[in-house]
Protein backbone atom coordinates (compact mmCIF):
# COMPACT_ATOMS: atom_id res chain seq x y z
CA UNK A 1 0.00 0.00 0.00
CA UNK A 2 1.29 3.44 -0.89
CA UNK A 3 0.47 6.83 0.65
CA UNK A 4 -0.88 9.46 -1.74
CA UNK A 5 0.42 13.10 -1.76
CA UNK A 6 -2.87 14.29 -0.22
CA UNK A 7 -2.39 12.05 2.79
CA UNK A 8 1.24 13.17 3.11
CA UNK A 9 0.13 16.83 3.33
CA UNK A 10 -2.45 15.99 5.98
CA UNK A 11 0.09 14.04 8.03
CA UNK A 12 2.60 16.90 7.92
CA UNK A 13 -0.16 19.34 8.91
CA UNK A 14 -1.21 17.15 11.84
CA UNK A 15 2.37 16.88 13.05
CA UNK A 16 2.80 20.67 12.76
CA UNK A 17 -0.39 21.32 14.71
CA UNK A 18 0.61 18.86 17.39
CA UNK A 19 4.00 20.53 17.83
CA UNK A 20 2.38 23.98 17.88
CA UNK A 21 -0.14 22.93 20.53
CA UNK A 22 2.68 21.63 22.71
CA UNK A 23 4.76 24.77 22.32
CA UNK A 24 1.96 27.31 22.77
CA UNK A 25 -0.28 25.19 25.03
CA UNK A 26 -3.27 25.65 22.75
CA UNK A 27 -6.05 23.14 23.41
CA UNK A 28 -7.78 23.77 20.07
CA UNK A 29 -4.65 22.89 18.14
CA UNK A 30 -4.26 19.69 20.14
CA UNK A 31 -7.87 18.65 19.45
CA UNK A 32 -7.50 19.43 15.74
CA UNK A 33 -4.30 17.44 15.43
CA UNK A 34 -5.87 14.47 17.23
CA UNK A 35 -8.85 14.63 14.88
CA UNK A 36 -6.62 14.63 11.81
CA UNK A 37 -4.65 11.65 13.07
CA UNK A 38 -7.89 9.78 13.78
CA UNK A 39 -9.16 10.52 10.26
CA UNK A 40 -5.93 9.22 8.74
CA UNK A 41 -6.03 6.05 10.84
CA UNK A 42 -9.70 5.49 9.98
CA UNK A 43 -9.06 5.97 6.26
CA UNK A 44 -6.14 3.57 6.32
CA UNK A 45 -7.96 0.87 8.32
CA UNK A 46 -11.04 1.17 6.13
CA UNK A 47 -8.96 0.87 2.97
CA UNK A 48 -7.19 -2.21 4.34
CA UNK A 49 -10.56 -3.73 5.22
CA UNK A 50 -11.91 -3.03 1.73
CA UNK A 51 -8.87 -4.68 0.17
CA UNK A 52 -9.23 -7.77 2.36
CA UNK A 53 -12.96 -8.11 1.62
CA UNK A 54 -12.74 -7.46 -2.12
CA UNK A 55 -13.25 -10.34 -4.54
CA UNK A 56 -12.85 -9.89 -8.29
CA UNK A 57 -13.73 -12.43 -11.02
CA UNK A 58 -12.22 -12.01 -14.48
CA UNK A 59 -13.54 -13.72 -17.62
CA UNK A 60 -11.84 -13.17 -20.96
CA UNK A 61 -13.34 -14.18 -24.32
CA UNK A 62 -11.98 -14.16 -27.86
CA UNK A 63 -14.66 -13.15 -30.35
CA UNK A 64 -12.76 -14.55 -33.35
CA UNK A 65 -13.02 -18.32 -33.85
CA UNK A 66 -9.78 -18.45 -35.85
CA UNK A 67 -7.36 -15.59 -35.09
CA UNK A 68 -4.82 -14.80 -37.81
CA UNK A 69 -1.44 -13.09 -37.62
CA UNK A 70 -1.35 -9.38 -38.50
CA UNK A 71 -5.14 -9.24 -38.24
CA UNK A 72 -7.07 -7.51 -35.41
CA UNK A 73 -8.40 -10.03 -32.90
CA UNK A 74 -11.42 -8.75 -30.90
CA UNK A 75 -11.61 -9.64 -27.21
CA UNK A 76 -13.86 -8.87 -24.25
CA UNK A 77 -12.86 -8.90 -20.59
CA UNK A 78 -15.63 -8.96 -17.98
CA UNK A 79 -14.60 -7.81 -14.49
CA UNK A 80 -17.11 -8.74 -11.77
CA UNK A 81 -16.89 -7.35 -8.24
CA UNK A 82 -18.15 -10.22 -6.07
CA UNK A 83 -17.11 -8.59 -2.78
CA UNK A 84 -19.04 -6.35 -0.41
CA UNK A 85 -17.02 -3.15 -0.95
CA UNK A 86 -16.78 -0.81 -3.89
CA UNK A 87 -13.55 -0.70 -5.89
CA UNK A 88 -12.32 2.73 -6.99
CA UNK A 89 -9.49 3.18 -9.41
CA UNK A 90 -8.53 1.67 -12.77
CA UNK A 91 -8.49 -1.78 -14.35
CA UNK A 92 -6.00 -2.61 -17.10
CA UNK A 93 -5.88 -5.88 -19.02
CA UNK A 94 -2.15 -6.39 -19.59
CA UNK A 95 -1.36 -7.20 -23.23
CA UNK A 96 1.10 -9.94 -24.28
CA UNK A 97 4.56 -8.92 -25.37
CA UNK A 98 4.59 -8.03 -29.05
CA UNK A 99 0.83 -7.47 -29.42
CA UNK A 100 -0.40 -3.99 -30.24
CA UNK A 101 -3.71 -2.42 -29.24
CA UNK A 102 -5.56 -1.84 -32.52
CA UNK A 103 -9.00 -0.79 -31.31
CA UNK A 104 -11.12 -0.10 -28.25
CA UNK A 105 -9.61 0.27 -24.80
CA UNK A 106 -8.14 -2.24 -22.38
CA UNK A 107 -8.39 0.23 -19.45
CA UNK A 108 -11.38 1.21 -17.28
CA UNK A 109 -11.28 4.05 -14.75
CA UNK A 110 -14.03 4.65 -12.23
CA UNK A 111 -15.90 2.93 -9.42
CA UNK A 112 -17.05 -0.69 -9.56
CA UNK A 113 -19.93 -1.26 -7.14
CA UNK A 114 -20.45 -4.54 -5.27
CA UNK A 115 -22.12 -7.30 -7.34
CA UNK A 116 -21.65 -5.22 -10.47
CA UNK A 117 -19.46 -5.82 -13.50
CA UNK A 118 -17.72 -3.85 -16.21
CA UNK A 119 -16.73 -5.10 -19.67
CA UNK A 120 -13.61 -4.06 -21.55
CA UNK A 121 -13.90 -4.44 -25.33
CA UNK A 122 -10.83 -4.04 -27.48
CA UNK A 123 -8.79 -5.72 -30.21
CA UNK A 124 -5.11 -6.61 -30.48
CA UNK A 125 -2.95 -7.34 -33.51
CA UNK A 126 -0.47 -10.22 -33.07
CA UNK A 127 2.62 -9.80 -35.28
CA UNK A 128 3.13 -13.46 -36.21
CA UNK A 129 1.84 -17.01 -35.83
CA UNK A 130 2.16 -18.63 -32.40
CA UNK A 131 0.81 -18.45 -28.87
CA UNK A 132 0.48 -15.26 -26.83
CA UNK A 133 -0.09 -15.25 -23.06
CA UNK A 134 -2.16 -12.54 -21.38
CA UNK A 135 -0.56 -12.32 -17.91
CA UNK A 136 -3.66 -10.97 -16.15
CA UNK A 137 -5.52 -7.86 -14.99
CA UNK A 138 -3.70 -5.01 -13.26
CA UNK A 139 -5.80 -3.18 -10.65
CA UNK A 140 -4.77 0.31 -9.40
CA UNK A 141 -7.20 1.21 -6.62
CA UNK A 142 -7.57 4.07 -4.15
CA UNK A 143 -9.57 4.67 -0.98
CA UNK A 144 -12.74 6.77 -0.69
CA UNK A 145 -10.79 9.84 0.52
CA UNK A 146 -8.11 9.61 -2.19
CA UNK A 147 -5.35 9.37 0.41
CA UNK A 148 -4.06 5.84 -0.11
CA UNK A 149 -3.46 3.69 -3.16
CA UNK A 150 -2.75 0.02 -3.85
CA UNK A 151 -1.62 -1.96 -6.90
CA UNK A 152 -2.73 -5.55 -7.44
CA UNK A 153 -2.24 -8.06 -10.25
CA UNK A 154 -5.02 -10.55 -10.91
CA UNK A 155 -2.81 -13.29 -12.35
CA UNK A 156 -5.39 -15.15 -14.38
CA UNK A 157 -3.36 -16.00 -17.46
CA UNK A 158 -4.95 -16.65 -20.82
CA UNK A 159 -3.29 -18.14 -23.91
CA UNK A 160 -4.26 -16.89 -27.37
CA UNK A 161 -3.34 -19.25 -30.21
CA UNK A 162 -2.82 -17.36 -33.47
CA UNK A 163 -2.74 -18.97 -36.91
CA UNK A 164 -0.62 -17.95 -39.88
CA UNK A 165 -1.49 -14.93 -41.99
CA UNK A 166 -4.94 -14.92 -43.53
CA UNK A 167 -3.52 -14.49 -47.02
CA UNK A 168 -2.12 -18.04 -46.80
CA UNK A 169 -5.63 -19.43 -46.32
CA UNK A 170 -6.97 -17.29 -49.16
CA UNK A 171 -4.13 -18.49 -51.39
CA UNK A 172 -5.04 -22.11 -50.54
CA UNK A 173 -8.61 -21.55 -51.72
CA UNK A 174 -7.42 -19.98 -54.97
CA UNK A 175 -4.97 -22.82 -55.63
CA UNK A 176 -7.68 -25.42 -55.09
CA UNK A 177 -9.31 -24.42 -58.37
CA UNK A 178 -6.11 -24.05 -60.39
CA UNK A 179 -3.51 -26.62 -59.36
CA UNK A 180 -3.90 -30.38 -59.52
CA UNK A 181 -1.60 -32.71 -57.64
CA UNK A 182 -2.18 -36.40 -58.26
CA UNK A 183 -0.40 -39.48 -56.99
CA UNK A 184 -2.04 -42.76 -58.00
CA UNK A 185 -1.52 -46.25 -56.73
CA UNK A 186 -3.28 -49.33 -55.41
CA UNK A 187 -6.25 -48.27 -53.31
CA UNK A 188 -8.44 -50.62 -51.30
CA UNK A 189 -10.92 -47.96 -50.34
CA UNK A 190 -13.58 -46.41 -52.52
CA UNK A 191 -11.69 -43.87 -54.63
CA UNK A 192 -13.30 -40.82 -56.19
CA UNK A 193 -10.82 -40.83 -59.06
CA UNK A 194 -10.96 -44.35 -60.50
CA UNK A 195 -8.98 -46.03 -63.26
CA UNK A 196 -9.99 -49.19 -65.10
CA UNK A 197 -9.75 -52.43 -63.20
CA UNK A 198 -6.53 -54.30 -63.95
CA UNK A 199 -5.98 -58.07 -63.82
CA UNK A 200 -3.78 -59.00 -60.86
CA UNK A 201 -3.75 -62.76 -60.14
CA UNK A 202 -5.74 -66.00 -59.89
CA UNK A 203 -6.83 -67.78 -56.72
CA UNK A 204 -9.02 -70.70 -55.74
CA UNK A 205 -12.75 -70.20 -55.95
CA UNK A 206 -14.43 -69.15 -52.70
CA UNK A 207 -18.11 -69.22 -51.87
CA UNK A 208 -19.69 -65.91 -52.81
CA UNK A 209 -17.44 -65.11 -55.80
CA UNK A 210 -19.28 -63.70 -58.76
CA UNK A 211 -19.76 -65.97 -61.77
CA UNK A 212 -18.29 -63.40 -64.13
CA UNK A 213 -15.02 -63.46 -62.18
CA UNK A 214 -14.53 -67.22 -62.65
CA UNK A 215 -11.79 -68.20 -65.10
CA UNK A 216 -13.84 -70.58 -67.28
CA UNK A 217 -11.00 -71.35 -69.68
CA UNK A 218 -8.89 -72.73 -66.85
CA UNK A 219 -11.78 -74.85 -65.65
CA UNK A 220 -11.70 -76.89 -68.86
CA UNK A 221 -8.01 -77.62 -68.30
CA UNK A 222 -7.77 -77.96 -64.53
CA UNK A 223 -11.33 -79.15 -63.79
CA UNK A 224 -11.23 -76.77 -60.88
CA UNK A 225 -12.95 -73.44 -60.33
CA UNK A 226 -10.52 -70.53 -60.22
CA UNK A 227 -11.36 -66.87 -59.60
CA UNK A 228 -9.73 -63.94 -61.35
CA UNK A 229 -8.54 -61.19 -58.98
CA UNK A 230 -8.53 -57.56 -60.11
CA UNK A 231 -7.05 -54.51 -58.59
CA UNK A 232 -8.20 -50.93 -58.81
CA UNK A 233 -5.90 -47.99 -59.20
CA UNK A 234 -6.92 -44.66 -57.73
CA UNK A 235 -5.84 -41.68 -55.66
CA UNK A 236 -3.79 -42.91 -52.71
CA UNK A 237 -3.89 -41.50 -49.22
CA UNK A 238 -1.50 -38.62 -48.52
CA UNK A 239 -0.04 -37.63 -45.16
CA UNK A 240 1.78 -34.30 -44.72
CA UNK A 241 4.41 -34.48 -41.98
CA UNK A 242 5.55 -31.09 -40.64
CA UNK A 243 8.84 -30.92 -38.77
CA UNK A 244 8.38 -28.69 -35.69
CA UNK A 245 11.86 -29.14 -34.22
CA UNK A 246 13.86 -26.31 -32.67
CA UNK A 247 15.83 -25.58 -35.83
CA UNK A 248 12.56 -25.10 -37.73
CA UNK A 249 11.27 -22.68 -35.09
CA UNK A 250 14.19 -20.24 -35.34
CA UNK A 251 12.95 -16.97 -36.88
CA UNK A 252 15.16 -14.47 -38.66
CA UNK A 253 13.80 -11.10 -39.69
CA UNK A 254 10.36 -12.16 -38.49
CA UNK A 255 10.21 -15.25 -40.74
CA UNK A 256 10.90 -18.90 -39.93
CA UNK A 257 11.01 -22.22 -41.74
CA UNK A 258 8.14 -23.51 -39.61
CA UNK A 259 5.92 -20.57 -40.63
CA UNK A 260 6.66 -21.41 -44.26
CA UNK A 261 5.99 -25.11 -43.62
CA UNK A 262 2.61 -24.32 -42.04
CA UNK A 263 1.62 -22.20 -45.05
CA UNK A 264 2.72 -24.91 -47.48
CA UNK A 265 0.87 -27.62 -45.54
CA UNK A 266 -2.29 -25.53 -45.49
CA UNK A 267 -2.20 -25.00 -49.24
CA UNK A 268 -1.04 -28.51 -50.18
CA UNK A 269 -3.83 -30.15 -48.18
CA UNK A 270 -6.38 -27.89 -49.86
CA UNK A 271 -5.08 -28.78 -53.33
CA UNK A 272 -5.09 -32.50 -52.50
CA UNK A 273 -8.62 -32.47 -51.09
CA UNK A 274 -9.93 -30.48 -54.06
CA UNK A 275 -8.60 -33.26 -56.33
CA UNK A 276 -10.36 -35.91 -54.22
CA UNK A 277 -7.13 -37.07 -52.61
CA UNK A 278 -7.55 -38.29 -49.05
CA UNK A 279 -5.19 -36.03 -47.07
CA UNK A 280 -4.08 -35.62 -43.46
CA UNK A 281 -1.50 -33.69 -41.43
CA UNK A 282 0.81 -34.48 -38.53
CA UNK A 283 3.03 -32.18 -36.44
CA UNK A 284 6.25 -33.78 -35.23
CA UNK A 285 9.06 -32.49 -33.02
CA UNK A 286 12.37 -34.11 -32.05
CA UNK A 287 10.91 -36.86 -29.90
CA UNK A 288 7.17 -37.25 -30.43
CA UNK A 289 4.06 -36.51 -32.46
CA UNK A 290 2.45 -33.25 -31.34
CA UNK A 291 -0.82 -33.85 -33.15
CA UNK A 292 -2.23 -35.88 -36.02
CA UNK A 293 -5.22 -35.74 -38.35
CA UNK A 294 -5.55 -39.05 -40.28
CA UNK A 295 -6.22 -38.86 -44.04
CA UNK A 296 -9.87 -38.43 -44.94
CA UNK A 297 -12.15 -37.03 -47.64
CA UNK A 298 -14.89 -35.78 -45.35
CA UNK A 299 -16.32 -32.30 -45.76
CA UNK A 300 -14.91 -31.23 -42.41
CA UNK A 301 -11.38 -32.47 -43.14
CA UNK A 302 -9.91 -29.14 -44.25
CA UNK A 303 -11.24 -27.18 -41.21
CA UNK A 304 -9.78 -29.92 -39.00
CA UNK A 305 -6.42 -29.59 -40.73
CA UNK A 306 -6.53 -25.80 -40.26
CA UNK A 307 -7.15 -26.24 -36.54
CA UNK A 308 -4.37 -28.81 -36.28
CA UNK A 309 -1.81 -26.55 -37.97
CA UNK A 310 -2.77 -23.87 -35.47
CA UNK A 311 -1.18 -26.10 -32.81
CA UNK A 312 2.29 -25.71 -34.35
CA UNK A 313 4.75 -24.32 -31.75
CA UNK A 314 5.66 -20.65 -31.65
CA UNK A 315 8.87 -19.44 -33.27
CA UNK A 316 11.77 -17.72 -31.54
CA UNK A 317 13.48 -14.72 -33.09
CA UNK A 318 17.25 -15.22 -33.16
CA UNK A 319 19.89 -13.21 -34.95
CA UNK A 320 22.63 -14.74 -37.12
CA UNK A 321 25.51 -16.34 -35.27
CA UNK A 322 28.83 -14.51 -35.76
CA UNK A 323 31.87 -16.31 -37.09
CA UNK A 324 34.79 -17.05 -34.76
CA UNK A 325 37.91 -16.20 -36.82
CA UNK A 326 40.10 -18.47 -34.70
CA UNK A 327 38.08 -21.66 -35.31
CA UNK A 328 36.09 -20.68 -38.45
CA UNK A 329 32.94 -21.83 -36.63
CA UNK A 330 29.68 -20.14 -35.82
CA UNK A 331 29.35 -19.22 -32.16
CA UNK A 332 26.05 -18.56 -30.35
CA UNK A 333 25.13 -14.96 -29.66
CA UNK A 334 23.25 -14.66 -26.38
CA UNK A 335 21.71 -17.22 -24.00
CA UNK A 336 18.80 -18.11 -26.31
CA UNK A 337 21.06 -19.40 -29.07
CA UNK A 338 23.20 -21.23 -26.50
CA UNK A 339 20.11 -22.96 -25.11
CA UNK A 340 18.95 -23.82 -28.63
CA UNK A 341 22.26 -25.47 -29.59
CA UNK A 342 22.53 -27.21 -26.22
CA UNK A 343 19.04 -28.67 -26.66
CA UNK A 344 19.93 -29.98 -30.12
CA UNK A 345 23.06 -31.67 -28.79
CA UNK A 346 21.20 -33.15 -25.83
CA UNK A 347 18.43 -34.56 -28.02
CA UNK A 348 20.60 -35.92 -30.75
CA UNK A 349 23.89 -36.65 -29.15
CA UNK A 350 25.51 -34.49 -31.87
CA UNK A 351 27.69 -36.84 -33.82
CA UNK A 352 29.37 -35.24 -36.82
CA UNK A 353 26.58 -32.73 -37.19
CA UNK A 354 23.83 -35.36 -37.31
CA UNK A 355 20.96 -35.41 -34.83
CA UNK A 356 18.46 -38.13 -34.13
CA UNK A 357 14.70 -37.74 -34.10
CA UNK A 358 12.25 -40.47 -33.14
CA UNK A 359 8.87 -39.01 -34.02
CA UNK A 360 8.78 -39.10 -37.81
CA UNK A 361 9.95 -42.63 -38.57
CA UNK A 362 7.73 -44.03 -35.81
CA UNK A 363 4.70 -42.35 -37.37
CA UNK A 364 5.61 -43.71 -40.83
CA UNK A 365 6.08 -47.19 -39.41
CA UNK A 366 2.78 -47.09 -37.50
CA UNK A 367 0.88 -45.66 -40.46
CA UNK A 368 2.16 -48.29 -42.89
CA UNK A 369 1.30 -51.04 -40.41
CA UNK A 370 -2.28 -49.82 -39.99
CA UNK A 371 -2.79 -49.36 -43.74
CA UNK A 372 -2.86 -53.16 -44.31
CA UNK A 373 -1.26 -52.94 -47.72
CA UNK A 374 -2.92 -49.75 -48.93
CA UNK A 375 -0.36 -47.50 -50.57
CA UNK A 376 0.34 -44.09 -49.08
CA UNK A 377 2.27 -40.94 -49.92
CA UNK A 378 4.18 -39.13 -47.16
CA UNK A 379 5.08 -35.49 -47.82
CA UNK A 380 7.79 -34.43 -45.35
CA UNK A 381 8.50 -30.72 -44.85
CA UNK A 382 11.72 -30.43 -42.86
CA UNK A 383 15.10 -28.69 -42.76
CA UNK A 384 16.74 -32.10 -42.10
CA UNK A 385 18.79 -30.72 -39.22
CA UNK A 386 17.48 -32.58 -36.18
CA UNK A 387 15.30 -34.98 -38.23
CA UNK A 388 17.84 -36.09 -40.82
CA UNK A 389 18.27 -39.69 -39.64
CA UNK A 390 14.56 -40.03 -38.96
CA UNK A 391 13.62 -38.95 -42.49
CA UNK A 392 16.16 -41.34 -44.03
CA UNK A 393 14.81 -44.17 -41.87
CA UNK A 394 11.26 -43.29 -42.90
CA UNK A 395 12.20 -43.33 -46.59
CA UNK A 396 13.72 -46.80 -46.16
CA UNK A 397 10.49 -47.98 -44.52
CA UNK A 398 8.53 -46.62 -47.48
CA UNK A 399 10.85 -48.39 -49.91
CA UNK A 400 10.48 -51.68 -48.04
CA UNK A 401 6.68 -51.45 -47.80
CA UNK A 402 6.05 -50.07 -51.31
CA UNK A 403 4.91 -46.64 -50.14
CA UNK A 404 6.12 -43.27 -51.44
CA UNK A 405 7.80 -40.28 -49.85
CA UNK A 406 8.30 -36.71 -51.05
CA UNK A 407 10.80 -34.63 -49.05
CA UNK A 408 10.46 -30.85 -49.25
CA UNK A 409 13.76 -29.68 -47.82
CA UNK A 410 13.55 -26.18 -46.33
CA UNK A 411 17.21 -25.48 -46.97
CA UNK A 412 18.59 -23.71 -43.91
CA UNK A 413 21.12 -21.43 -45.63
CA UNK A 414 18.46 -20.02 -47.93
CA UNK A 415 16.38 -18.88 -44.95
CA UNK A 416 19.21 -17.37 -42.92
CA UNK A 417 21.13 -15.52 -45.62
CA UNK A 418 22.21 -11.88 -45.35
CA UNK A 419 21.92 -9.06 -47.85
CA UNK A 420 25.53 -8.00 -47.48
CA UNK A 421 28.51 -9.27 -49.53
CA UNK A 422 29.93 -12.71 -48.70
CA UNK A 423 33.46 -13.10 -47.47
CA UNK A 424 35.67 -16.06 -48.43
CA UNK A 425 35.06 -17.94 -45.18
CA UNK A 426 31.29 -17.65 -45.46
CA UNK A 427 31.35 -18.70 -49.12
CA UNK A 428 33.41 -21.79 -48.27
CA UNK A 429 31.00 -22.70 -45.48
CA UNK A 430 28.00 -22.39 -47.80
CA UNK A 431 29.74 -24.53 -50.42
CA UNK A 432 30.58 -27.27 -47.89
CA UNK A 433 27.00 -27.28 -46.60
CA UNK A 434 25.61 -27.58 -50.10
CA UNK A 435 27.92 -30.48 -50.94
CA UNK A 436 26.85 -32.33 -47.80
CA UNK A 437 23.20 -31.75 -48.69
CA UNK A 438 23.81 -33.16 -52.17
CA UNK A 439 25.03 -36.33 -50.50
CA UNK A 440 21.89 -36.44 -48.38
CA UNK A 441 19.76 -35.92 -51.48
CA UNK A 442 21.49 -38.85 -53.18
CA UNK A 443 20.89 -41.00 -50.12
CA UNK A 444 17.17 -40.20 -50.11
CA UNK A 445 16.80 -40.76 -53.84
CA UNK A 446 18.58 -44.09 -53.49
CA UNK A 447 15.77 -45.23 -51.19
CA UNK A 448 13.17 -44.21 -53.81
CA UNK A 449 12.10 -40.94 -52.19
CA UNK A 450 11.45 -37.81 -54.23
CA UNK A 451 13.38 -34.72 -53.14
CA UNK A 452 12.91 -30.99 -53.68
CA UNK A 453 15.03 -28.26 -52.12
CA UNK A 454 12.94 -25.16 -51.35
CA UNK A 455 13.49 -21.66 -49.98
CA UNK A 456 11.36 -18.84 -48.57
CA UNK A 457 10.32 -17.73 -52.06
CA UNK A 458 8.91 -21.11 -53.15
CA UNK A 459 5.13 -21.47 -53.28
CA UNK A 460 2.81 -24.43 -53.63
CA UNK A 461 2.07 -23.74 -57.28
CA UNK A 462 5.72 -24.10 -58.26
CA UNK A 463 6.20 -27.15 -56.03
CA UNK A 464 3.18 -28.96 -57.49
CA UNK A 465 4.29 -28.23 -61.05
CA UNK A 466 7.83 -29.41 -60.29
CA UNK A 467 6.54 -32.70 -58.87
CA UNK A 468 4.11 -33.20 -61.71
CA UNK A 469 6.88 -32.70 -64.28
CA UNK A 470 9.16 -35.18 -62.56
CA UNK A 471 11.71 -32.64 -61.33
CA UNK A 472 11.46 -33.76 -57.71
Amino acid sequence: METRPQATVVIISAISLALSSILFELVSFALLSATLVAVLMYARLRFISDIDSSRVAVERKVLESLPFARQPVPLTVEVLNTGSASIRGSFEDVLPEGCELSGGSNVFEGELLPKHSVTLSYSVTPPRRGTYTFPGLRMLREDAFGMYGDSQMMEKSFVLSVHTQKKALEAARRLAGKEHFEESGISRSVAMVMRDLEFDSIRDYASGDRARDIHWKLYSKMHKLMTKVYRKEGAIQTMILVDCSRSMRVARNGFSKLDHAVDLSLQLSRVLLSGFHSAGVALIDEVSVIGEIPPSLSRTQFPRIVRMLRMAPSCKELGPMPLNPATDERVPQGPEQEQFLAALKALGGASQGRYLSAGLDDLVRTSTTKSKGQKQLFIVISDLVSSRDSVVTGSKICQRTGNRMLVLHTYDDWYGGTDGPLDVTEAERLCENFQSQIGLEAQLRHTGASYLRIGPGDVVGGIVRAVRRGKA
